[in-house]
């Protein structure tokens, strides 16, 4: 959070992006528990009084810190045998030796079937109080959690408006604009940070914009929209 590419507007986003997700598991009887702190602590307090079994997280294509810090809890993991599974993130591959097969690879996962979660039969354990207390760490700065009305709000339902408005009525705009900074904050989608903070995956972007294609009156731009998603992803692999 120190990190000199970290900024309080990052954080905020991520804060009412969480915020969003407790409510949602509120309806499931659960909750969410949010650590200000480092992880390896956390784990290990969590590991010394519940023994975990698994632990499941998206592959981070971050900097060296987050790279770091990955190495650290897969070390946890083989120490503990614990099994962590993480899933791909928006068709990059970690340690990808070439890249002659990654086109394919992008096109074959932004195609398959999402993979949807039954939201029943859950097994919901609720921490103790005292005990989390003593490990949540300091609270957060208000900077943080108070709602700035100058920023795109966090959180999977803004990510579903922002990319319905695009497809429906912004996107007539999107290819005269978008090398435009003023006009290109009406006429580009504005997803970008619901896709960096996982909001909305980028295999619904392209399943969504793919849908709607054949009815819209701008193919045009949403066949260059649909590029860029892939452009996004070669960059980052």
């Amino acid at each position: 959070m120190a990190y000199a590419d970290a900024d309080q507007r990052h954080w905020r986003f991520i804060y009412e992006s969480l915020q969003e997700m407790r409510v949602k598991l509120k309806e499931l009887n659960a909750d969410l528990y949010v650590f200000h702190s480092e992880v390896l602590p956390v784990l290990e307090a969590l590991q010394e009084r519940y023994q975990i079994q698994q632990i499941f997280s998206h592959v981070e294509v971050g900097n060296q810190i987050t790279f770091d810090r990955d190495l650290a809890v897969q070390q946890f993991c083989h120490h503990f045998s614990v099994n962590w599974k993480e899933s791909p993130l928006n068709g990059v591959i970690r340690k990808l030796k070439s890249r002659k097969t990654w086109q394919g690879n992008w096109q074959e996962t932004m195609t398959m079937q999402p993979k949807l979660v039954a939201e029943t039969g859950w097994k919901i354990l609720q921490l103790n109080a005292d005990f989390y207390d003593s490990l949540k760490g300091p609270t957060l700065a208000a900077e943080m959690t108070t709602r700035n009305k100058n920023f795109q709000q966090g959180g999977e339902y803004w990510a579903w408006r922002y990319l319905d408005s695009f497809i429906k009525e912004r996107a007539v705009n999107y290819s005269r604009h978008i090398s435009k900074p003023l006009l290109s904050r009406k006429s580009c989608s504005r997803l970008s940070p619901y896709l960096a903070y996982g909001n909305i995956s980028m295999r619904m972007v392209y399943q969504y914009t793919s849908q709607h294609y054949g009815a819209s009156e701008n193919k045009r731009a949403l066949s260059n929209f649909i590029s860029r998603l892939h452009w996004h992803c070669h960059f980052m692999q």
